[in-house]
């Protein structure tokens, strides 16, 4: 009675790749924060196809072009988001900038958080390019 053929397996496959797509471009978003996130995102879809694609409801059928731009879409999402990601030379100049910011606050008192900052990190590499340092301190 349940038993599936050739083709209902290919729809399935079909229906849970569109799922995991549609759960993709949601992310990091559940529920029905998720459900509207997609809907927005997709733009052409109504909100009751989103949502019975999200939840892989099986009286759906899934075109090769709906499949096409949840690719797309999912593609798009995920270079959006390594764009946005600081990258590791982003991050040691924002680290340099609050060292400079303590440097002009207090450099003695900030000494250590500066050293911190800066230290092993620096994009030098040389200790003697603290701000502040003398030749004569000793860690």
């Amino acid at each position: 009675m349940f038993r599936k053929s050739i083709g209902d397996a290919k729809v399935m496959n079909a229906l849970c790749e569109a799922s995991v797509l549609v759960r993709q471009i949601a992310a990091p978003e559940t529920g029905k924060a998720a459900l509207l996130r997609a809907y927005r995102r997709l733009g052409t879809w109504t909100y009751n196809r989103v949502k019975d694609v999200y939840y892989a409801d099986p009286r759906v059928n899934i075109s090769a072009d709906e499949i096409d731009k949840l690719r797309a879409v999912s593609r798009v999402k995920r270079i959006e988001e390594k764009t946005n990601d600081p990258t590791i030379c982003e991050m040691r100049e924002q680290l340099a900038l609050m060292a400079k910011h303590l440097q002009r606050i207090d450099p003695s008192f900030h000494y250590s958080p500066i050293e911190t900052l800066c230290g092993p990190a620096h994009p030098s590499g040389r200790k003697e390019d603290l701000p502040g340092r003398t030749d004569g301190d000793e860690g």
